[in-house]
């Protein structure tokens, strides 16, 4: 099926392939994982241009609308073209400071720019030129600038010969896309007399002598028909293959070909030269793996990936040649083999082009405008505390690992470094998981061998996981004083009370027996490696509220999280949660829930948040009136906060009127003091909670509970970092300044970012229905609560229980001896202390009822 034809879904999928361009594996191997390429252009988008750029909306406009009308209107003014746009302005200045700035650029400068650009079809989108407008621009500009020297200088000519094709299909776009926006290339305005040039990027056009790698039309690959020196090419191959290796690699030394600029042809005729550069790149590698064992240098682990990279590059374009080398060289083969050929070919050809985009999509810069826009790049999302903390953790496995060098211990070694160098964004949390529990069980098995000794510090450290650095973890469950304890461990989780109706017949789907399947976790850890923000992912359930609270605690610190779960040992967990009277400690079976049809009914992500979810699940989340996963269903990130924690009710600074009008107030006056307290909040120990309003921007999900990760100030203008526990559909600008998501409901996949973007404080503020905030004590968490503290608790609670039995029982001796009937505030304190009291020992509502009154009694 041509790849124009793939499903959304599909497409979507394309981002899980992240992963395999920066770990080294076989050519085979990475093209068994590939997932089917995304569309290469978006023809619908571009060809929707002329239509929206430069329109006014002016039915029902919103704010944001209104506000681009505006400007419309104030470029329309100031240019005196009718056609501006909102961005007119903003383009002509960019280009106004390319010119200003590049104008002493050395056009050797010029030229290795070019060179050094791996051009990609996404670069082709409308909303890709728009947020990185500056860096193409720079492109165009370089280009022409050296196309003017290269009239009269035949060697720079020469050298800008294998350019040409890309560069002149590249400024063609940018040119179109320019006077949408009423700009020529040079930034002067477009005058409305002027004729509108026409500009309809087909098919034929972009897959004429297939520029950028842009999947061949599906009979044929591209550029072989012109190829027709088959004896020439018997000679390549002959020489490429009987040369002898070493022949190879002392003809070829590795001088940074383009292998992604050439043609089949090129191609082709490059097969030796490809051969000797893998030699060589292999070498390389090898060498850097060999000083980066001696000193875990994060220098040489950067240059480690990037020859990784060079490497899989490289392979995949040999991979591509050889059989395009096969499909020409076929010419008296049946036409099914030929076929074969063909699509191994075409094949070879779309995984080749998919490695070049995603690797020219990592080195794509930043503008100030998609910063402006909400834009967020993958380096960014991924380096926060947390990241840093966790990959710490697993340079200090590392070193240990590389130290074990006695007899015996290679297996140890292998997975402790297998370990160390994986990733839960690359390999996901279960491989990670198996790995961590293959690592333990090799250092156990060392230890009944006695090589304790030698593995010790290696299991010091993987120990970390287990529990905050120099404190205690829960108390185990003996210690528990019995009047905290909740043992739901052999019980099944229940179903009972109303969930809300937007959820009832989903939760009734996700817990039917017959739809859902509970996995024996036992001997699985807890945590995988040191929990961070982009952990979790937000299942089936509309618990947002909770994962966005829990990722705010993990931003602020990732070793609280490791008091509020225990690993038993026992193939059960103890989950400390705080209701009304304080801690409750629930133990549960090491066992989650999925669906049959595959999926995680909770938390899509590490073991400790679905086993939280799961005890929470089981008490009803402390609401009398619910139990199981239903009781999980709506709430705010205050609550669970304070569930989570123990600490106090979140403050509240943001609030919605019945008008719409937002509304901030408490110890925060205004939006320039609520941007400078979520900027300071980890300073001040503080956890912000967010949640949108019902008619949320396009953007953002309405109803939804955000993780507010913090603020900062990009050239002037204020921004608050958030991210969507769905891990995707990221709020984020078009090139219109529209509101879009990053990626559709239908995605399967966390995006680049994992669903953190950027937002200007005043949307932040306008989309928020509340905004609240938790603080946290300096001595919160000494290192869980003492047995003694424990025990205080218990007492105080059986004392609470005395209180409100000896309560419920003068009431009925009241009822007894006097005619209360129709007193309301009565009632009111028998319903509440009926509740209070233990069930098995006093009257509930209905037994004091009959007992005491006829129906309709109070």
């Amino acid at each position: 099926m041509p790849l124009y034809e793939e499903t959304q879904k599909q497409k979507e999928r394309n981002e899980r392939v992240q992963s395999y361009v920066t770990t080294e594996k076989s050519l085979e191997t990475l093209r068994e994982s590939m997932e089917p390429r995304e569309e290469l252009i978006d023809e619908a988008q571009m060809q929707q241009d002329a239509l929206s750029l430069g329109k006014k909306k002016t039915f029902k406009p919103n704010d944001e609308q209104k506000r681009r009308n505006a400007e419309i209107d104030r470029a329309r003014r100031q240019t005196g073209i009718q056609k501006a746009t909102a961005d007119t302005f903003a383009m002509h200045e960019d280009i106004a400071e390319l010119k200003k700035s590049g104008a002493e650029a050395a056009p050797e400068e010029q030229l290795q720019l070019l060179r050094a650009t791996q051009f990609s079809q996404r670069m082709l989108t409308s909303a890709n030129i728009r947020a990185h407008f500056a860096e193409y621009m720079q492109l165009v500009q370089a280009y022409e600038s050296l196309q003017a020297l290269a009239k009269n200088d035949i060697e720079l000519r020469e050298r800008l010969a294998p350019l040409k094709e890309n560069m002149e299909l590249f400024t063609s776009r940018m040119k179109a896309f320019c006077s949408r926006n009423r700009l020529h290339l040079d930034g002067s305005y477009m005058e409305d007399k002027e004729e509108e040039e026409s500009f309809r990027l087909d098919r034929k056009q972009l897959l004429k002598g297939n520029p950028f790698g842009i999947v061949p039309p599906e009979d044929y690959v591209p550029g072989l028909r012109v190829y027709t020196d088959t004896e020439k090419l018997k000679k390549v191959m002959s020489d490429a293959s009987g040369d002898g290796e070493q022949a190879l690699s002392e003809e070829y030394q590795r001088s940074g070909r383009n292998y992604a600029l050439m043609d089949a042809k090129g191609r082709v005729e490059s097969i030796p030269g490809m051969r000797g550069d893998l030699i060589l790149l292999a070498r390389d590698i090898e060498k850097l793996e060999e000083e980066n064992k001696k000193a875990h240098d994060p220098e040489i682990s950067r240059q480690l990936v990037e020859l990784r990279k060079e490497k899989i590059e490289l392979m995949a374009c040999l991979r591509l040649a050889e059989a395009e080398a096969r499909v020409i060289l076929a010419t008296d083969a049946d036409q099914a083999k030929k076929r074969r050929l063909v699509a191994d070919a075409k094949d070879a050809y779309a995984d080749y082009s998919y490695i070049l985009v995603r690797h020219a999509k990592q080195k794509l810069p930043l503008t100030s405008y998609a910063a402006k826009a909400g834009f967020m790049d993958r380096g960014k999302a991924l380096s926060s505390a947390s990241d840093k903390q966790n990959y710490a953790f697993k340079q200090a496995v590392y070193k240990e690992a590389i130290k074990l060098n006695a007899p015996g211990l290679e297996e140890v070694k292998q997975l402790a470094i297998e370990y160390a160098e994986s990733s839960h964004y690359s390999v996901g949390h279960e491989v990670e998981s198996a790995l961590l529990q293959r690592l333990r069980l090799a250092i156990r098995e060392q230890v009944k061998r006695g090589n304790g000794d030698a593995v010790a510090n290696l299991s010091l450290k993987l120990a970390q996981l287990d529990g905050p650095a120099n404190a205690p973890a829960l108390p185990a469950w003996k210690d528990i004083p019995k009047a905290l304890q909740i043992d739901c461990s052999g019980k099944k989780l229940k179903e009972k009370g109303s969930v809300h109706d937007k959820g009832a017949v989903r939760n009734w789907f996700l817990t039917n027996d017959a739809s859902q399947v509970w996995d024996d976790r036992s001997g699985e850890p807890l945590f995988a490696h040191e929990p961070t923000v982009n952990d979790l992912r937000q299942g089936k359930i509309s618990n947002c509220y909770m994962l966005a609270a829990t990722t705010a605690l993990i931003d602020l610190d990732p070793q609280m999280i490791k008091r509020v779960i225990r690993d038993n040992g026992d193939d059960t967990v103890t989950v400390r949660l705080y209701g009304e009277t304080g801690p409750q400690f629930i133990r549960v079976d090491k066992k989650t829930a999925r669906l049959r049809s595959g999926g995680s009914i909770a938390t899509d992500g590490p073991l400790w948040m679905q086993l939280i979810e799961i005890a929470a699940a089981h008490v009803g989340m402390f609401k009398k009136d619910r139990q199981g996963f239903g009781s999980l269903w709506y709430g705010t990130g205050g609550e669970w906060f304070s569930m989570l924690t123990g600490c106090s009710a979140a403050m509240t600074v943001k609030t919605t009127a019945a008008d719409d009008r937002d509304v901030i107030s408490g110890d925060v006056k205004d939006a320039d003091g609520l941007f400078e307290r979520i900027r300071d909040a980890h300073v001040n120990q503080e956890v912000f909670h967010m949640g949108t309003k019902a008619s949320a921007t396009k953007g953002m999900n309405s109803g939804h509970a955000y993780t507010v990760l913090g603020a900062k100030e990009v050239d002037g203008k204020k921004y608050v970092t958030l991210r969507n526990p769905y891990a995707n559909m990221a709020y984020r600008k078009d090139e219109y300044g529209d509101e879009e998501m990053s990626s559709g409901y239908t995605s399967s996949v966390a995006d680049e970012t994992c669903g953190q973007f950027d937002m200007p404080l005043e949307e932040f503020i306008r989309n928020a229905a509340s905004i609240s905030y938790t603080t946290i004590p300096k001595d919160m968490f000494p290192g869980g609560e003492s047995k003694e503290a424990l025990e205080k608790t218990a007492a105080a609670m059986e004392a609470e229980k005395v209180r409100s039995a000896a309560a419920v029982s003068s009431l009925i001796d009241a009822m007894e001896d006097d005619d209360l009937d129709d007193d309301p505030v009565l009632e009111t304190e028998v319903k509440k202390g009926s509740e209070a009291a233990d069930d098995t020992v006093f009257m509930t509502e209905e037994e004091l009822k009959k007992e005491f009154g006829t129906e309709g009694d109070k």
